[in-house]
């Protein structure tokens, strides 16, 4: 709908402009304000007035070419890498429906995870698809096992290890989300570990486990969050 992607583009606005501001705040400690600077030293004080209006765009274009910057460093790999290109080659041979698959995982979290969506668009396009396919399922599973009546929770979390055994064993269910699950899982040897420990931690969620120490806030987090962070690695 076009709302919701009005909501995004202004999310991810906002996005480059905190990121500039803070760029720019450590820059003007050190040798002063450099938008006021400019705009006192090129402009008259008609153009100062509107000066909000230019920090704002300012700090967007800053936060902008700082995180184009900061991908370009860490995602330093080409979509022409060898290794990658393979490993996409395997991914549509398991999944021969993978774009429109994707596709529809990506409307998934675009209306059930906005935050997630968006950090993907600041990702490089190579590895978009598959964060998409992994997190969508993640999204889906813990949607499953909260959905519905408590009573029937831990049957819902068996079809969920059902799921995931028939996603590991290349015999995915026919959807767009068990589909592509399954084929970056296996084309990227994601360790099944990881969302095994991702179930685990529903399981604590539905045994309502108390967590009484910082310990054991650890441990659930390793199973959830950290687990979801590792499969994107």
């Amino acid at each position: 709908p076009s709302g919701v992607g009005g909501k995004i583009r202004f999310a991810v606005f906002a996005s480059y402009s905190a990121v500039g501001w803070l760029v720019l705040s450590l820059v003007g400690a050190v040798v002063g304000d450099p938008v006021y600077v400019y705009l006192q030293s090129t402009h008259s004080h008609a153009v100062v007035a509107l000066s909000l209006l230019v920090y704002l765009l300012f700090y967007a274009m800053v936060g902008y070419a700082t995180l184009s910057a900061l991908r370009r460093m860490v995602f330093f790999e080409d979509e022409t890498d060898g290794d990658f290109e393979k490993k996409m080659a395997h991914v549509r041979s398991l999944d021969p429906q993978w774009d429109e698959d994707v596709a529809t995982c990506e409307r998934i979290m675009r209306k059930g995870s906005k935050s997630f969506f968006i950090a993907t668009l600041l990702l490089p396009s190579w590895m978009a698809g598959p964060s998409l396919a992994l997190y969508s399922f993640c999204r889906k599973a813990d949607d499953d096992v909260d959905e519905g009546d408590i009573a029937g929770a831990a049957g819902r979390l068996a079809k969920l290890h059902t799921r995931l055994n028939d996603a590991y064993a290349g015999r995915p269910r026919n959807n767009p989300v068990d589909r592509s699950f399954s084929a970056v899982v296996l084309a990227f040897d994601v360790p099944r570990e990881l969302p095994l420990a991702m179930l685990d931690g529903f399981r604590w969620d539905i045994q309502q486990v108390e967590y009484r120490t910082y310990s054991d806030v650890v441990a659930y987090s390793s199973r959830v969050a950290a687990a979801v962070e590792g499969m994107m690695t």
